[in-house]
């Protein structure tokens, strides 16, 4: 029996690990698709294009060229085909980059160079997020990161119409209606939104894609099967998004909003999510603060810091986005409050402080664990 169920574990998780690799590598499929798409749309002002994001950014040239394209600054390159000229001209991108103020972490010229996909995929992310997202405000609101701006910014667009919420950059997106009211809201009269109810969700989708690109010129970044899944890949709509507020930075306003019933909703929401955060930290610093286990040899620690590591790259950073979705919809909140004249508020006991608190306790029981193993792993 004992050994039956040693297997049966090993067996889920097994399973599990396949389920996360699939999941991981169906992602990096969908970014590859729109960071291509998104490289295509600046690279052909200067005559150039990308077929294989992996393949076609090894020699450096593209990524100069993109670069060039985006800041307006020009870049020396190599023309030559021998790897110390691709490396050169990688090197003289990630070195451009680091001049902007954009922290490159473990990636190298000769990364790019030799095709990585991660890294590859990674390189590109850095550059929309600094590129081409960091600038976007939100008017009332300069504090905000460019992320939590951008997801403002869609949910006031969204705002007023009923039976749409934008929660977050995945699920919130999928069924295609908060794309249609982002044009709506700017163009009443290209879509009928009481139609979109009797449409799937690739339908929606396509509609939207098709209007903003015909309508407005924003590339069509997405294709509808890659929003509509599971979990929708957040960095691919983020970029998608970026373009539809090129087009649209302002909100238009909405004649029936209702403060009231726009707070009732995303007090509800907040203090939904901030339980689940809460509590998943009280949980998880509990787990990191047991020290009383004693490592007896360096494999033991090894492995123990290898799960560390896994929990931190894994869970710490989903919940890491959850935080910052529960930021955004405690200054949504905020903004609320003042518009009421403070006739709404949240309790000081709920307040959205309290919860950073807890995670920076969860972040300082993380580094003493990691220290612990580290030590007993190199003694």
């Amino acid at each position: 029996m004992a050994t039956s169920v040693a297997e049966a574990e090993v067996s889920s998780g097994d399973k599990v690990k396949s389920l996360i690799i699939k999941y991981c590598d169906e992602r990096d499929q969908i970014q590859k698709k729109t960071f291509t798409k998104w490289m295509n749309n600046y690279l052909h002002t200067v005559n150039c294009h990308v077929d294989d994001l992996y393949e076609d950014l090894r020699n450096g040239l593209n990524l100069i060229s993109l670069l060039e394209v985006l800041t307006s600054t020009k870049l020396t390159r190599e023309r030559g085909n021998m790897r110390f000229h691709r490396l050169a001209n990688i090197q003289t991108s990630l070195t451009f980059l680091k001049q902007c103020k954009i922290r490159l972490v473990n990636i190298r010229s000769d990364d790019i160079a030799d095709g990585n996909p991660k890294l590859t995929l990674g390189l590109i992310w850095m550059i929309i997020l600094h590129l081409q997202i960091e600038d976007i405000l939100v008017e009332g609101q300069e504090d905000l990161t460019a992320k939590q701006a951008l997801l403002l910014w869609a949910q006031k667009h969204v705002d007023g119409y009923d039976g749409i919420e934008v929660r977050n950059f995945t699920t919130s997106w999928r069924d295609g209606k908060a794309f249609c009211a982002v044009i709506n809201r700017n163009k009443p009269d290209l879509i009928n939104m009481d139609s979109l109810k009797d449409n799937d969700n690739k339908a929606n989708l396509e509609t939207a894609f098709n209007v903003a690109e015909t309508e407005f010129g924003v590339p069509k970044l997405l294709d509808p099967e890659d929003v509509d899944i599971d979990q929708p890949d957040d960095r691919s709509i983020i970029t998608y998004l970026s373009s539809l507020y090129d087009r649209f930075p302002q909100v238009p306003s909405f004649p029936d909003n209702s403060i009231e019933k726009e707070w009732n909703t995303s007090l509800d929401e907040y203090l939904a999510l901030k339980k689940a955060i809460s509590e998943w930290i009280d949980d998880n610093r509990s787990d990191l603060l047991d020290q009383n286990e004693r490592v007896k040899t360096i494999e033991e620690a090894e492995e123990l810091l290898r799960k560390l590591h896994s929990f931190r790259d894994v869970e710490m950073e989903t919940k890491e986005a959850e935080l910052g979705v529960l930021v955004s919809t405690s200054l949504n909140l905020d903004r609320l409050s003042a518009e009421s004249n403070n006739e709404y508020q949240v309790p000081e006991e709920d307040k959205v402080k309290n919860v950073m608190e807890k995670w920076q306790e969860l972040m300082k029981a993380y580094n003493e664990r990691e220290k612990l193993l580290e030590a007993t792993k190199d003694r």
